[in-house]
């Protein structure tokens, strides 16, 4: 993928290495329920722009977020939120994370 340097420049940038050029600004606590325990887990988060190398004209939003393992979590999104405005951003994590519980429930009943 390619992402903006602090030139306004394009380069190239691979996904373990694009937390080096998101900053991470944002912070949010979510309650995990497993097994009727209840824990919860802070996470921080930021937004850059990416264009994967097959569709160098087609611009999207990375939400790299940080808080669920070694390694952060890179949502691509063609949602264009106010990176100035931490609910935008959030609201793109909050969609994310409440579709993975309901797959995660559909497996479950399957």
């Amino acid at each position: 993928m390619v992402t903006h340097n602090k030139n306004g420049g394009v380069v190239p940038v691979q996904a373990d290495k694009l937390e080096k050029r998101t900053t991470i600004n944002y912070k949010v606590q979510i309650t995990k329920i497993e097994d009727g325990k209840e824990s919860y887990i802070d996470l921080t988060f930021g937004i850059t722009k990416i264009s994967l190398y097959d569709k160098p004209d087609k611009w999207m939003n990375a939400v790299l977020i940080k808080g669920f393992g070694q390694h952060p979590l890179i949502l691509l999104t063609n949602k264009k939120p106010d990176s100035k405005a931490p609910k935008d951003v959030h609201k793109i994590v909050e969609i994310y994370l409440t579709r993975w519980k309901y797959d995660q429930c559909f497996r479950n009943i399957e």
